[in-house]
């Protein structure tokens, strides 16, 4: 049916059976790069969005450790210690 269809459309242009082969195969060529085109992308597109995702939640575990680290400092200050860096202990 294709086939008919480009037979059609070549004897209504005026163009000869080798033009048209050639018309086709370039367009053809032609669909097959923007289809690779598009795959590509989709997967650049996908990696970055896996990279984002992973940087996001190294991000969010830092300041769960910050935020449990500050909690603790309070914590030792409020019942009248003295932090000690090098251990991370509470010295009273």
């Amino acid at each position: 049916m294709t086939a008919f269809v480009i037979g059609l459309v070549m004897k209504a242009l005026g163009v000869e059976r080798e033009a048209g082969r050639l018309i086709v195969g370039v367009a053809a060529a032609l669909a097959l790069c923007l289809a690779l085109y598009a795959g590509v992308a989709a997967l650049r597109n996908q990696g970055a969005a896996d990279a984002v995702t992973r940087i996001e939640r190294k991000d969010h575990e830092a300041g769960v450790h910050a935020s449990d680290a500050r909690d603790l400092l309070r914590h030792c200050f409020e019942r009248g210690g003295l932090p000690d860096a090098r251990t991370g202990q509470c010295d009273r």
